[in-house]
């Protein structure tokens, strides 16, 4: 469950780089999580993807859209865009994006990626929405806390 955040992005050889980068570790939290409903079917207006192509190349800056990315444990490049969505909007962008090659989320920041394929992504600073292609998750920071996991 290793997940990394990049600050400035830009490409070097096909590979993702960044001037800052910050690694996030954390042991399981099986069974902490409640299961909460997916996201709406109302579909709300998301944002179309942006065409995102890395060269060959030594450096090559990303589209001024892209506010970070991370790289996840299956080397997936994960695009955080400019701007926000609320969470209704954000987990469908979510759900959209969740199985692309390289997916495009706005609105929730991804901070962790478990091996079983989950990803887990902050709204604020006390709420965690995990997502594992199927169901909905969510912990609050004291949740954990209070359990000792954290």
């Amino acid at each position: 469950m290793i997940g990394g955040q990049v600050t400035h992005t830009y490409a070097i050889g096909g590979v993702v780089l960044a001037m800052a980068a910050v690694i996030v570790a954390c042991a399981p939290a099986r069974g902490l999580p409640e299961s909460v409903p997916a996201a709406p079917t109302v579909s709300p207006a998301l944002p179309a993807r942006l065409e995102i192509s890395l060269r060959n190349v030594l450096w090559q800056t990303l589209p001024d859209e892209v506010y970070t990315a991370f790289v996840g444990p299956d080397d997936r490049v994960w695009y955080v865009l400019q701007g926000s969505l609320k969470l209704p909007a954000a987990q469908a962008l979510i759900e959209r994006e969740f199985r692309q090659g390289s997916p495009q989320v706005a609105g929730l920041r991804p901070v962790l990626f478990e091996q079983d394929g989950r990803v887990w992504f902050e709204e604020g600073r006390r709420t965690l929405w995990g997502y594992d292609g199927r169901t909905w998750v969510s912990a609050t920071l004291s949740t954990w806390v209070q359990r000792g996991t954290l």
